[in-house]
């Protein structure tokens, strides 16, 4: 044989070529000429850990160490090794000697910043993947992440900076690309994202979690049929992956596939059943294919989901559970949007006949009218501390205590009254309109939630209505969005600068004959009255909805126009023009 360090030499020349078999063989055969030769021990056994042998890899490594324990990357390849053999402790402490060794390697700090993030401890992996860019500003794999712990620690724009370094770096890494989806994405900068995830897909055309992750934003930005066919490819291209099947549902899920939507889920159930994500968009399935038993159940874990932000913080004293309440306090926590406290509030004359003081939380905008709730003995602002109860109860964990099935509904209405003098108030406001039927119109939910871009509808597609000429269109918009009006510009009459919270809206609402509203707080309202509404569905609605039917079992006086293909919204109008001409149409010998 050669000198030994020209064998070596060449031997590393065929492994940096990724010819690992020639470079196995000369590092064997230098081993058994001179087995204390460091440098082949530890090359070896990082190129056994190269190829997946980390078990055969670890001995070797550890006798160059003992050899010469004072070679930085010796202790740096060890802890890649420990690593992938899921020994975190040791992989740390090998990393941090490496550092100690030698404290300006910039990988070094990287490898320990993995390990920090792998160990839940963002803080610590982002300092190191800050160190590892200081000391190496064009390290791209370190800015990257660094991003990954930023978004761990909810700090977004800080992570966008970091993807966008990564990218600057190495545009031709999918992964990059992916990661600054993910940043933008939960800065509400949906359809960037979307271009990102394109760019990950374009450069990886079976990158399974970016077409998981298109998947969903597609879905959140209203293009369901795109959502299910990357959705589809997600899966495809990876069948394990929890997320691509959960997402897949989604899709399927507000494109109105519900039996497929359920089998997608019932798949991301069975691969990551603990999941929040996974379990709170398989309940959402299950309660809206009336399955309630289950959904109410299963929907308890959305408590664990990370995008579940309370109202209000939670009170300092159990939960109920269902166990006798005569002569306990009990505090009802509101959560999620307007329409759902209105919803749901239905429940607490149930809790007050059960025996207990009833303390009702409510956003500012709910807290006059729910002055008119029976069975409440305080209403509570949630922007405030709670005060002290026995008990406290989420509001949409009532009908899972309650164990409510479509058939056993408490959906006994009205159980919302405005004020008798915000009633009159309106009645003159209205006096000039008596001559025509009044109806109030609502076209967009909230423009902070995604699903309303299913649900919201431009003003100009309700265009259709406007050759109704026998009623009065009353905007009910509160927070009017800035679009072209269309046909209904000239027909709509604007009174929502008038309506500063919502026992302003219930009294306008009651001085109409009919409210025609997309799935928003005024449909809600309107029905929790008792007052004729008819709601626009898209295909794949909220759970509350059911499928397949024209009524609602939580509200008896509304009548549901549902999409018969997702985001076809003409037919739907069409439908509910033929409706109202007819309501609007005096009778034979009137």
């Amino acid at each position: 044989m050669s000198h030994p360090q020209e064998a070596l030499n060449r031997a590393l020349a065929h492994h940096r070529r990724g010819e690992l078999a020639q470079a196995e063989a000369i590092y064997r055969q230098l081993l058994e000429a001179e087995p204390a030769l460091a440098d082949a021990l530890q090359l070896l056994g990082f190129l056994l850990h190269q190829r997946g042998q980390s078990e055969q890899a670890l001995p070797f490594i550890q006798q160059a160490i003992a050899l010469s324990p004072g070679v930085a990357f010796y202790h740096s390849n060890l802890g890649l090794v420990q690593r992938a053999l899921g020994q975190g402790d040791a992989a740390l402490a090998s990393f941090m000697q490496a550092q100690r060794l030698e404290p300006g390697s910039a990988e070094t700090c990287n490898n320990l910043g993995v390990v920090h993030a792998d160990g839940g401890r963002n803080e610590d992996a982002a300092r190191c993947f800050e160190r590892a860019t200081a000391l190496h500003p064009d390290f791209a794999e370190a800015h990257n992440n660094l991003g990954i712990a930023l978004v761990a620690l909810a700090r977004h724009a800080l992570a966008l900076a970091s993807f966008e370094n990564a990218l600057r770096l190495r545009p031709d890494i999918a992964d990059h690309h992916n990661n600054l989806g993910l940043a933008l994405a939960a800065l509400g900068r949906r359809p960037e994202a979307i271009e990102s995830y394109r760019r990950a897909v374009a450069l990886r055309p079976d990158f399974a979690v970016a077409l998981s992750n298109l998947a969903l934003n597609l879905t959140r930005e209203g293009a369901a049929d795109e959502a299910v066919a990357t959705a589809r490819h997600a899966v495809a291209s990876d069948p394990q992956l929890a997320q691509g099947w959960s997402h897949l549902g989604s899709a399927l899920q507000h494109s109105g596939a519900l039996a497929e939507a359920m089998t997608a889920f019932r798949k991301a159930h069975a691969l990551a059943g603990d999941s929040p994500t996974h379990e709170a968009n398989f309940a959402l399935c299950l309660l809206l294919a009336g399955e309630w038993d289950a959904g109410w159940q299963a929907y308890e874990c959305r408590f664990d989901h990370p995008a579940y932000a309370p109202l209000a913080p939670p009170p300092r004293c159990p939960i109920w559970q269902g166990e006798p309440l005569q002569g306990r306090s009990i505090l009802v926590m509101a959560e999620q949007g307007l329409g759902d406290v209105i919803h749901f509030a239905r429940y607490a004359p149930l809790l007050k006949a059960r025996g207990a003081r009833v303390l009702l939380q409510c956003q500012p905008a709910l807290r006059r009218l729910m002055g008119s709730l029976a069975g409440v003995d305080e209403r509570v602002d949630s922007q405030t501390a709670p005060p002290s109860t026995d008990l406290a109860v989420a509001m949409m964990s009532l009908p899972h205590r309650f164990q409510t099935r479509p058939d056993s509904i408490p959906a006994a209405v009205p159980y919302l009254q405005p004020e008798l003098a915000d009633v009159l108030t309106w009645r003159r406001r209205l006096n000039g309109l008596q001559d025509k039927p009044r109806v109030g119109l609502a076209w967009q939910g909230s423009q902070t939630h995604g699903a309303d871009r299913y649900r919201s509808l431009p003003l100009a597609a309700l265009g259709a209505l406007a050759d109704v000429n026998g009623v009065h269109f009353i905007s009910l918009q509160r927070d009017r969005p800035d679009e072209p009006a269309g046909p209904m510009g000239g027909r709509l009459i604007d009174l929502s600068a008038e309506l500063t919270d919502m026992a302003d809206m219930a009294a306008l609402i009651a001085n109409l004959d009919l409210v025609i509203s997309v799935d928003t707080s005024v449909c809600h309202l309107a029905g929790a009255m008792a007052r004729p509404v008819w709601v626009l569905l898209h295909a794949g609605p909220d759970f509350r909805w059911l499928m397949d039917r024209e009524d609602s079992p939580w509200y008896p006086t509304a009548r549901l126009f549902r999409q018969r293909r997702v985001n076809q919204w003409g037919e739907v109008i069409e439908r509910v023009r033929e409706a109202l001409s007819a309501l609007c149409t005096p009778s034979p010998g009137r």
